[in-house]
């Protein structure tokens, strides 16, 4: 549809063309101007446009540069627009004959390390709403494997089309006062399926609050954080983008571990605001492609609070349990894991109102009724509304849970997790109940 196009905001969402997953950090802008943004861990965007624009370009590390254009299209819905995977090994890397510039744009980031974390504020009070699901991937961590012409995957792709295995949500309200002291109160909480919410407590141990800690700890494995002192022995940057936005620019930079090197490390991408030296954005996993035990992936957004504060607003862990066998319980499963991808969403924070914790020793707050819910109380606490496939895993793990006695089932898997020290060794078979619904 052609529309005449005017000053006005353009909103929509970048997918992987194959796979349709968001695609967070990506770069949308307009062609020939300062005009830009990034999109949001769950690849959202908003876009104001100027009475002159023609062309809208999107572009990101490991995906083909993809242009629209705007005359071509309603720009008053919303955009889905596809990315096609690029090799990554042939994209441009800046080098420069002398030190490598990425160096002294993360020296300075490290110094400034101080007053980027939210830990050494004074005080801080936000609300989280968290959403966590568990579902079947391959190895690599595809959700969307099951396109094989085969009875198994047919199955696979019927059950898996429609519902996850589980679906936990949560909302809290953190207090923080410096020298670590936190309190989170749990406003409500909602597992499909279970009453006491075996997996809660997996979830809650996903989420690493920010990405300025030494180590980066995530299910009992510390890895080793790029951004603190004598990283360039350990980790080598590269500079693969400049996006600006407005006023700001962010330059985006590579990491991985040098070569001959033995420790713990990461790789991934840093967004760093050049104007005040800031971490804007971070996408991070293990380095180990080989790791036989769980595979990780980071994701956080940061965002300026009251002009001058940048606070983590949108966090995602990814992980994959690649001991934890998924199969039907007549089918062996061979190749496909457990998936776990949990959300954090960070709204009202507050930097300014002096806080007071009374209990200071009590960390966690259970709130009268935190499990009782409705669901026009979930409204008001969620981001964005359930989609379809979330609201039939309530329905259904709700109804059957009870039937095939899950609660019982999965507390004794829970039981083994922590007893394999955050491993899990068990295989996870899902009832023919369930396929059939």
């Amino acid at each position: 549809m052609c529309i005449a196009l005017q000053a006005q905001t353009i909103t929509g969402k970048v997918i992987d063309e194959r796979n349709k997953q968001p695609i967070p950090f990506a770069f949308v802008g307009i062609n020939n101007t300062n005009l830009g943004t990034t999109t949001d861990i769950d690849g959202n965007f908003s876009l104001k446009l100027n009475s002159g624009a023609s062309l809208l370009i999107i572009q990101i590390v490991s995906y083909e540069k993809t242009q629209i254009d705007l005359s071509a299209v309603d720009v008053t819905k919303p955009l889905i627009i596809k990315l096609r995977s690029a090799d990554i090994s042939l994209m441009e890397v800046v080098v420069t004959p002398k030190e490598n510039p990425a160096n002294e744009i993360i020296r300075r980031v490290i110094k400034n390390k101080g007053k980027l974390d939210p830990r050494n504020l004074p005080f801080y009070s936000c609300e989280t709403y968290g959403k966590t699901y568990f579902t079947a991937s391959t190895t690599e961590g595809d959700e969307f494997y099951y396109d094989q012409d085969t009875a198994r995957f047919k199955k696979d792709k019927k059950f898996l089309d429609k519902q996850y295995f589980f679906l936990i949500e949560s909302a809290s309200e953190k207090k923080y006062i410096y020298k670590n002291i936190t309190q989170e109160r749990i406003l409500a909480s909602r597992v499909s399926g279970f009453k006491s919410a075996p997996f809660a407590s997996l979830a809650s141990q996903l989420q690493s609050f920010t990405f300025f800690d030494k180590n980066i700890d995530v299910m009992d494995i510390k890895y080793v954080n790029p951004l603190q002192k004598g990283t360039f022995k350990r980790y080598r940057f590269d500079i693969r983008d400049t996006i600006v936005e407005g006023i700001d620019t962010t330059i985006l930079i590579d990491f991985k571990p040098r070569n001959n090197t033995n420790f713990k490390a990461l790789k991934g991408a840093l967004y760093i605001n050049k104007n005040d030296h800031a971490l804007a954005n971070v996408i991070a996993q293990p380095s180990d492609e080989d790791n036989k035990l769980n595979a990780v992936k980071i994701q956080q957004l940061y965002k300026r609070v009251n002009d001058k504060q940048w606070f983590p607003v949108q966090l995602v862990t990814e992980v994959l349990f690649k001991n934890a066998q998924i199969s039907a319980s007549d089918e062996k499963g061979v190749g496909r894991i457990m998936k776990c991808v949990s959300r954090l969403y960070v709204s009202d924070v507050n930097l300014d109102s002096t806080i007071k914790i009374k209990k200071k020793n009590i960390e966690v707050i259970n709130e009268k009724g935190y499990e009782n819910k409705d669901e026009n109380y979930w409204k008001t606490k969620r981001n964005d509304s359930l989609s379809e496939k979330e609201k039939r895993t309530y329905s259904i793990i709700d109804s059957v849970g009870k039937a095939e006695k899950f609660e019982k089932k999965i507390e004794a898997c829970e039981d083994r997790e922590y007893r394999s020290n955050s491993h899990w060794h068990h295989k996870f078979r899902y009832s023919k109940d369930l396929k059939s619904q």
